[in-house]
């Protein structure tokens, strides 16, 4: 959680434009949640606990997936490519797919 409130100061307003950061800010603020969400409800019995650290131990790996993927992305390279799709360069593409 520190991290993602780190990372939205560096970024503040500019965060808005980085539609993939966001989204994986909210992919591990979401992660964050189910964890304590599971860590609640899971009771003294061994099984829960046992579900709920199986549960956890997951989570945890998705959210450093997610972390990595902050620094190391292909963002830029597909933001360049949704630009060209938007002018129109790749409607040789949308013409073989439809058959047109």
């Amino acid at each position: 959680a520190r991290t993602i409130f780190f990372n939205m100061a560096i970024y503040q307003k500019g965060l808005e434009s980085k539609q993939s950061t966001l989204a994986r800010f909210v992919d591990i603020g979401t992660e964050l949640f189910a964890i304590s969400a599971t860590c609640s409800y899971a009771s003294d019995n061994k099984a829960s606990i046992e579900l709920a650290d199986l549960f956890c131990q997951e989570s945890r790996a998705r959210i450093e997936g997610k972390f990595r993927e902050l620094g190391s992305n292909q963002d830029k390279l597909k933001r360049k490519i949704a630009k060209k799709v938007l002018a129109g360069e790749y409607l040789w593409l949308e013409n073989d797919i439809m058959g047109v």
